[in-house]
């Protein structure tokens, strides 16, 4: 007769072996890593305003003609009434005064001579550029995320599949273990040593379970899709991706659109200020036309004669030079001096981080060639471990080793499997990271 713990480990077995996010076959996606992207391209809230920031820029290169000048029209209608005089001739018949009223309308533009015109029409081209390079750096950011996922998800796939596995064989042991204990062959302790090592590892598999729906969760909202799909991700081709020398790769400049997007708003502070001192010196040229006419006593049609009633009409030109950025010390003065700086510092952030990339690169490729040598290391310890695996369950079966000696063995395997897996998606991370910074 099975005994309490036996019952309670078969429990946590059924419980720990529920099924997985996609293998659910009914409404069940699968999907590439390519198609993966194409949905994220399409539903990327983040890609859809990059997209919208670059299309006003765009838009902002084909702005009315910075020639127009500036124009403004006025009109006025004024009363005007005699105070001090008005008083002194109120009792002089001969002197009254009258009121006096005046109709005005005036139309004035202004042009500001701009020899920096082309400096703008560079500076719109630039802007519209970082808009393109912003919206190619978010793509690429986006993409490496998913990739990283996907290949997270596929090796967590493996890893549950392993361990499930791994949970099998230890339960049929433990079958074998209890038909003994029921014949009388072993111990209480040698079947308590069994559950144990059957039981040992259903919460490292509900761990991975639990990280792997996780995992699913992102997915989905990364490609549009809420938790109502199942989904099975194809399996990618798991080879080494074929990378440049590292001395070949720095040679060649890889910098990507985040060390492009410097470059330009380099560009920029080095156009914005060329163009501020163009503009301190520009003179502005002005043309103004009006036109009045005023009738006195107020509005009274026998005042409308030659007499009474007169107009005028008025033509002035201006010319005024900005004197200002000449003057020690002056506010114009002061902004150039700022725009100075701001070009020194885009010109400083720029050698620093093509400097920073260059080291990253070179990290990395350390990284990468540790790795490898990780993976060679775990292969042979895999294979070493694997061989005293079958020794220990040779010796076992034969009586001359213990079940805890196997459950050891085993349990010193079935690390040594992990952490290769392991090393293995650290190595295919690594260059996917390296792609992503140079692409």
């Amino acid at each position: 007769m099975m005994n309490k713990p036996y019952n309670l480990l078969i429990l946590l077995f059924v419980f720990f072996r529920a099924p997985l996010v996609g293998e659910t076959p009914e409404g069940e996606l699968v999907i590439t890593l390519d198609e993966a992207w194409g949905r994220m391209n399409q539903y990327s809230l983040e890609l859809e305003s990059l997209r919208t920031a670059r299309d006003q820029a765009i838009r902002q290169m084909v702005a009315p003609d910075q020639w127009i000048p500036s124009v403004s029209a006025g009109a006025s209608l004024n009363r005007s009434s005699p105070l001090i005089s008005g008083i002194i001739s109120s009792g002089d018949s001969g002197r009254e005064e009258a009121d006096y009223w005046s109709v005005r309308g005036s139309l004035d533009m202004q042009l500001r001579i701009a020899p920096g015109l082309s400096i703008s029409e560079e500076l719109e081209v630039v802007n519209a550029r970082i808009a393109e390079l912003k919206l190619l750096e978010g793509e690429s950011s986006l993409r490496y995320d998913l990739t990283v996922l996907y290949h997270e998800i596929l090796a967590g796939e493996r890893n549950i599949s392993f361990q499930k596995e791994n949970i099998h064989l230890a339960e049929e042991r433990l079958n074998q273990t209890q038909e003994q204990f029921e014949k009388g062959l072993i111990s209480d302790l040698e079947l308590l040593s069994a559950q144990i090592a059957a039981a040992r590892d259903l919460p490292g598999l509900q761990k991975e379970i639990a990280d792997q729906e996780k995992r699913y969760i992102t997915f989905s909202r990364y490609i549009g899709l809420d938790g109502s799909h199942s989904i099975v991700l194809s399996q990618e081709d798991d080879s080494l991706i074929s990378l440049p020398s590292l001395n070949e790769l720095i040679a060649s400049q890889p910098f990507g659109p985040d060390i492009e997007i410097l470059e330009n708003q380099l560009r920029i502070a080095e156009l914005t200020l060329e163009l501020t001192e163009k503009g301190m010196n520009n003179p502005a040229f002005g043309m103004s036309f009006g036109w009045g006419t005023s009738v006195n006593p107020a509005f009274q049609r026998e005042s409308w004669t030659n007499e009474e009633w007169s107009d005028s009409l008025g033509l002035g030109l201006s010319l005024s030079l900005p004197l200002d950025g000449h003057i020690k010390g002056s506010s114009d003065q002061l902004k150039l001096k700022a725009l100075e700086e701001d070009l020194q510092l885009a010109r400083l952030n720029l050698e620093a981080a093509k400097r920073l990339r260059i080291d990253e690169i070179r990290n990395l490729y350390l990284d990468l060639e540790m790795s490898r040598s990780n993976i060679a290391v775990d292969e042979l310890n895999v294979s070493l471990l694997e061989q005293s695996l079958k020794k220990t369950e040779l010796s076992y079966e034969n009586g001359k080793s213990s079940l805890s000696d196997l459950e050891d063995s085993r349990q010193e395997w079935k690390e040594a499997v992990l952490t290769l897996e392991e090393e293995r998606l650290n190595l295919k991370l690594l260059e996917i990271e390296i792609i992503s910074l140079i692409h």
